[in-house]
This record gives structure tokens, C-alpha cells and sequence, in this order.
């Protein structure tokens, strides 16, 4: 489902899901940054009602791959998550494969970034 703007998602507590592993840590923060800023910007979300697993990612820098996608699977289940936001490299992903896989099981709503708004960083030399 494509994002949209509504009134109510200001009350919506929404999870970014996307690519992390095998990313310089530089992209990764890039693209989850530009993810929040839109469902901040263009779709009205409240900044306090969204999870980004890289806010997790920094609290946990010791858990390996496997602990932290069942850290990201509890808080979907757990923390009342009613939109998965999909950002658009998360074909690319296992751990987002999983998490909208939950998202389906359990009827949540799962908007996807739109392709163009992929966050491509270009670096001079």
C-alpha cells in the first residue's frame, strides 16, 4: 500500500523496516533518516510514535544479526505497531522479509516507500 496523509496517523505507532546488514553504517543512518523524516513531513506521523531499528541498533551494538531481528519481531508484536513502513530496499533484506511477513500475520497496515524516494548517496573523490 502506498503511504498516505491522514489525521490519524499522527496517533499511528509505525515501524521503519529496511536494509542494514552489509551497508556502510554512513547509508544505513542516511536512508532510515530520510524514511523518518518523510512519514514525519509527507504523512503527518507523530516523531514519538516511531521505532527505527537504528535507534536499536546503537542501544544494542553487541547483539548479533539473529538477537536483534527477534528484538525487531517482539516490538512489532508488542509495542502496539499499526503501520510497517517498508523503505524501498527491503526486497533486498532477509530481516525485512521477516518483519512484513509478521506484518501480514498480524493484519498491520504496510505502506512502501515509494522506489524514487530511495536514498542514494554519491560520494566525491
Amino acid at each position: 500500500m502506498k503511504p498516505y496523509r491522514s489525521d490519524d496517523n499522527i496517533n499511528k505507532r509505525i515501524y521503519i523496516s529496511g536494509k542494514m546488514r552489509g551497508l556502510e553504517r554512513l547509508r544505513i543512518e542516511g536512508g532510515f533518516n530520510k524514511a523518518f523524516n518523510e512519514l514525519v513531513v509527507k504523512y503527518g506521523c507523530h516523531p514519538q510514535n516511531i521505532i527505527s531499528p537504528v535507534s536499536l541498533d546503537r542501544m544494542f551494538p553487541c547483539f548479533e544479526e539473529e538477537e536483534f531481528l527477534e528484538l525487531d519481531l517482539f516490538l512489532i508484536k508488542k509495542m502496539k505497531i499499526k503501520v510497517i513502513y517498508l523503505m524501498a530496499n527491503w526486497p533486498t533484506s532477509e530481516g525485512a522479509k521477516k518483519e512484513k511477513a509478521l506484518a501480514e500475520e498480524l493484519g498491520l497496515e504496510i505502506w512502501e516507500q515509494p522506489k524514487s524516494e530511495e536514498v542514494e548517496l554519491k560520494w566525491k573523490k
